[in-house]
């Protein structure tokens, strides 16, 4: 794997791990809660951050996009949102039309989107079945003008596992984020 090229960024992602909400009561800076029915919207989102502003959207199904992440990427905000569905679903295409669907309305929104399947995938999936599944959707997202394609991995997959295991690869990841967290800010 190579961590650092000219066609891949890393994103690094520092919430508290636990914690309900960030310093001074801000909204909640850890992973997005776990729910295993699929649900009418995101799961959790980070609102707009940084000089640029950035959203971060978890998403359950293919309800995407939402109408306040395409008012956010028309205002300027780069959009990051994940979907978690069936990896063997996915990767035999049965999401496809949806997932198309959804990259043409972003496509008509303008703006800078970030797309990834299933965020934090060590937590539920197999190595196997992920890279299937994320390789699957990164080629459709990458047949898109403003959309590229995110991986987003546990930051213990880089200090306490072979992250080479989990990488889908340079061909299919444009941008890869690496979630960490203060386990002892709590």
């Amino acid at each position: 794997m190579r961590i650092l090229s000219a066609t891949l960024t890393i994103v690094v992602s520092l919430g508290a791990a636990g914690c309900t909400s960030s310093p001074g009561g801000a909204e909640p800076t850890g992973a997005p809660p776990s729910t295993s029915a699929p649900t009418a919207g995101p799961v959790a989102a980070d609102r707009a951050i940084g000089p640029g502003g950035v959203l971060r959207v978890y998403h359950e199904n293919m309800n995407f996009p939402s109408a306040e992440e395409v008012a956010a990427a028309r205002a300027g905000t780069q959009v990051v949102l994940t979907f978690r569905l069936s990896p063997v679903a996915t990767a035999a295409g049965e999401h496809d039309q949806q997932l198309r669907d959804a990259l043409a309305r972003m496509e008509d929104a303008g703006g800078t989107w970030y797309v990834g399947y299933f965020h934090e995938p060590e937590i539920r999936l197999n190595p196997d079945e992920y890279r299937a599944a994320f390789s699957w959707v990164a080629k459709i997202v990458q047949q898109s003008a403003n959309v590229r394609s995110i991986a987003v991995l546990m930051g213990y997959t880089f200090t306490d596992r072979d992250p080479d295991v989990w990488y889908p690869g340079d061909d299919v990841v444009d941008v890869l984020g690496i979630d960490g967290y203060d386990w002892l800010g709590c």
